[in-house]
This record gives C-alpha cells, sequence and structure tokens, in this order.
C-alpha cells in the first residue's frame, strides 16, 4: 500500500498511509486530510490523486510551489521513493510499506533500521560487522546513482568530511558503493537532532543553549581553518550524541574554498542552496560566502534555541528573504527577558546583515559564548551559596527556638513538681499550718500561758529542768527574758 513518510519538519517521522485510489489534500488547513504545520505551506498546497497503482501530485496555485526531486513542479507522476517538499517539510512517498534494504548487508554494514531521508539518499542505522559497532549509513538514492554529477557530489561530501576530523564533527568512517549502491559510513548520533529536541521543547535554557552555540562553533572554527564553509548549518544538521554533545552533520552542500580558489571545483555562487528561514542575507541573494555565512546561520540557529521562534517569519519564501536582506530581527529579549544581555548582544553581532559586522571568526564567537556560560555559572554559584546561607541561617534561628522552648518546659516542670509536692507535717497539726509565736502577737498571754506549761512539766519532773537538763529550784521567767533568750 502506498505511504507518504515525513522526513524533515514538525512532523518528522511521521507515516501516512494512502488509499488505494482517490484524492487527498495536503496543506495547513485542519481540514487537509495530509495537514502540515509548515506556516511556508498553503493552507491547500497541493493534491496527491491515485487511481490503478498510479499517483500524482498536483499543485494548487500554492504561494511556495511544489518541488519534487528538486524541481518546481505544477504536476507530476509520482515514482518511488520521490522527495516532495511543500514549504520546509519534506515528504517521501513509497509504494512500498517497507524499505527493501532493511535486514539486508551492504558492503559488510547489516542494515537494521530507517533513520530518515534527506535530498540526496536514505540514512539507516546499521552495524559494521567487522568491528561490531553501530553506524549511520546514508545510500545514495537510486534514480540519483544514475547521474554523474550526483554521484560527484555525493562522494565530495565524505571527503569534506573526511578531513575534518574534530570531536565535534560527524566522523566519517567509511565510503564507497557496492552493486551501483553507492554509501557513506558515519558516526551514529544516538541522540538524534537539535530540531528533535526543539520540536520537542520548544526551547532550551539559557545553560544548554550556549553549551550547544559553543560547541557548533568550535566545529565551524575547526572547519574554517580547512578551507570548508557548511552553507546549512541549523538544527537538523546538529546532531547531538548519548552525552548531549553537538556533532555537526550533513556536508552534503559545503563549500570546498580551495579547490574553488585552484579552479577544480565550481564558486559558493548557488542561489537555491540552503535553508531559507537560516541562511545569511548574501547567500540567499547567490553572492560568493565564506565562513561568515555559516556565523550567521548558526546566530540564527541559536535565536530559535533561546526563544522557540524564527528571527522572520513571512508567508513565502521570496518575502521572508527580502526580511532578513532589509531588516534585523526582533530583538531576543523581547522573547526571553531572563537572558543575559550578552547573549543578547553575541547573537546580534553574528546575524550582523553586512558580514563585515559580524564575528571575524567562529573561533570568537565560541570564546564570546564561552565568557557568557562562565558569568552564567559564577551567578548560579552566588545564588546558590545565598540560599545555603539563608538556610544555615534559618536552621540556626529554629535551634536556638527549640532551646528556649526546652529551657522554658524545664523550668515550669520544675515549679509545677515543687507546688505539688506536699511539706513536712507533725502530729496532730495541720500541714498547712506554721509555727506559732504567741510572744510575738500576745506577749502577756503568751507568757502566762508558757509559765503554765513550764510548772506542769516541772511538777511531772519533780524539779528537773527538762529544757536545760540541770536539776535547781525553779525560778519564774519573765516576757522579756523570754524575748531575749528566743
Amino acid at each position: 500500500m502506498p505511504q507518504v513518510i515525513v522526513e524533515s519538519g514538525r512532523l518528522r517521522g511521521r507515516r501516512f498511509r494512502l488509499p488505494e485510489k482517490g484524492l487527498v489534500r495536503v496543506g495547513r488547513d485542519p481540514q487537509c486530510a495530509l495537514r502540515v504545520p509548515d506556516e511556508l505551506v498553503s493552507r491547500v498546497h497541493c493534491i496527491l490523486k491515485g487511481r490503478d497503482d498510479r499517483w500524482i501530485v498536483e499543485d494548487q496555485k500554492s504561494l511556495n510551489g511544489t518541488w519534487v526531486n528538486g524541481l518546481r513542479i505544477d504536476r507530476r507522476v509520482l515514482l518511488s521513493g520521490d522527495m516532495i517538499r511543500i514549504g520546509e517539510s519534506v515528504l517521501s512517498f513509497n509504494l512500498e510499506d517497507e524499505d527493501p534494504l532493511l535486514g539486508t548487508m551492504l558492503a559488510g554494514y547489516h542494515i537494521e533500521a530507517r533513520l530518515g531521508r534527506g535530498a540526496m539518499g536514505v540514512v539507516y542505522r546499521a552495524r559494521q560487522v567487522s568491528l561490531d559497532r553501530v553506524v549511520a549509513l546514508k545510500v545514495l538514492a537510486p534514480r540519483l546513482a544514475e547521474n554523474p554529477q550526483f554521484v560527484k557530489r555525493f562522494l565530495e561530501e565524505a571527503r569534506n568530511a573526511g578531513r575534518l576530523n574534530h570531536p565535534n564533527v560527524v566522523q566519517v568512517y567509511d565510503a564507497g558503493a557496492e552493486d551501483d549502491r553507492y554509501y557513506i559510513a558515519m558516526e551514529y548520533a544516538a541522540g538524534g537532532s537539535l530540531e528533535d529536541a526543539l520540536c520537542e521543547e520548544g526551547k532550551l535554557s539559557v545553560a544548554a543553549g550556549l553549551a550547544v552555540g559553543i560547541e557548533a562553533s568550535r566545529a565551524l572554527e575547526f572547519a574554517r581553518r580547512h578551507q570548508i564553509v557548511h552553507r546549512d548549518v541549523k538544527p537538523a544538521n546538529l546532531l547531538l550524541d548519548a552525552d548531549g554533545h553537538v556533532k555537526l552533520g550533513d556536508l552534503g552542500i559545503a563549500a570546498d574554498l580551495r579547490a574553488i580558489a585552484s579552479g577544480i571545483a565550481e564558486d559558493s555562487r548557488q542561489p537555491v542552496v540552503g535553508s531559507p528561514r537560516y541562511m545569511a542575507p548574501e547567500q540567499a541573494r547567490g553572492e560568493p560566502v565564506d565562513h561568515r555565512a555559516d556565523i550567521y546561520a548558526l546566530g540564527a540557529t541559536l535565536y530559535r534555541v533561546f526563544s522557540g521562534a524564527f528571527p522572520f517569519d513571512a508567508p513565502t519564501i521570496p518575502l521572508l528573504i527580502e526580511l532578513k536582506c532589509s531588516r534585523d530581527p526582533v530583538p531576543l529579549s523581547r522573547h526571553v527577558r531572563e537572558l543575559p544581555p550578552d547573549v543578547v548582544a553575541t547573537i546580534e553581532k553574528m546575524m550582523a546583515r553586512d558580514p563585515a559586522r559580524r564575528f571575524e571568526t567562529a573561533g570568537e564567537t565560541a570564546e564570546r559564548l564561552e565568557r557568557s556560560l562562565r558569568k552564567l555559572d559564577g551567578r548560579r554559584k552566588r545564588r546558590r551559596s545565598r540560599r545555603v546561607a539563608r538556610s544555615r541561617s534559618n536552621g540556626g534561628v529554629i535551634v536556638l527556638g527549640v532551646g528556649v522552648v526546652v529551657v522554658v518546659l524545664i523550668v515550669a516542670l520544675f515549679f509545677l513538681a515543687r507546688w505539688l509536692r506536699p511539706g513536712p507535717t507533725t502530729t496532730g497539726a495541720s500541714p498547712f499550718s506554721g509555727p506559732t509565736e504567741l510572744v510575738a502577737h500576745e506577749p502577756a498571754r503568751g507568757v502566762a500561758a508558757c509559765e503554765r506549761n513550764l510548772l506542769i512539766d516541772l511538777d511531772v519532773d519533780r524539779g528537773r529542768d527538762v529544757d536545760r537538763g540541770h536539776d535547781g529550784p525553779f525560778h519564774a521567767i519573765s516576757s522579756l527574758e523570754l524575748r531575749a533568750r528566743s
């Protein structure tokens, strides 16, 4: 059963099965059977007509045109493997449900899964049997393999990438042909592309965006030193490995300035080359470009990374190019207020319309972004230190407060225990009665009572003075003597 696979754009990886016959509208309108959410796609961009295993694509007077295999068309019969581009989205048309290469061997590589498709061919995940390692295997489309010019461009991509042995550039392991199938074996990026991450998350944090910019700048600086201009820097061509490090890939339209200078290759004046949303103004005008065009494209990429928006937006590609050639983009600070001013200034300089006003090299860009990242880390460490200090201070206050509460409770319990504990008592007396000093309150009556008691005691003891412990006649004790003795 025929099907359409979205190879690039917001719906990348989605598959749409087509009916055996009938008409399928393709466009941005929600009523379209195959809806493509792309601002450069018309509401009803094109239609697919199927009958008797024959499918035709017809443009519906779209603003940006319908392109098949790089050529703008009004109407065309589709063959299996044809690439349809509408706006910035690329669709592949396939008559078979499964790719015939899946599960087969090609030049010592066992093809395991289909990763995606580009203008030149299909990229698979494969395993190199001899070294037992996973690779990305790019196979030139059969229809292009018949054209010597496309074969030459394909192998030039392998050679250009092979010259750039750098941690932030996708490494090329091998290139060749078997059974008229041309292939390039490359480093496999397990993390997908930056485009995938942006489609999923919208935008990145400031720190993550700076890390992307720094590593991509290092790759472009290495390419500059080898006289290579990438000419198609964009999120889809910045791949991520398993640890999240950036790998610059897809040098299919890269320009070798040394070959151009020596007359071996054509100059870099190719008006249609590149992606309209990211290409530099001079590249959009078809002028010769150098490494500063890559700096602009990386600036446009970082603009989207931080804001989630494109620097310029327009319903048609000509208007989009006119905007970027005549105006500056909306300041990033309007999209992201928390973005540090030095980062905003760096991206504005990268995207200057005049190449002379941009950074001279991508190495300078990397240094500026590294400086911004160090400042950001410093600010984060200071904020973290202040939070730790505040938490420690608050912890000390809490401990002190708990200590005070404990002391107060202990003191309260101590006095409560004393109040509840009964005092010493004497036989026949109330425990709440204290000592009575009769002499102090009623001296006359107290003396008399005391004398009577003493007389009674003396009478019982027959003359012994029990209080003083000696023998002798009793003599009266006056009230003054009692007070003196007491």
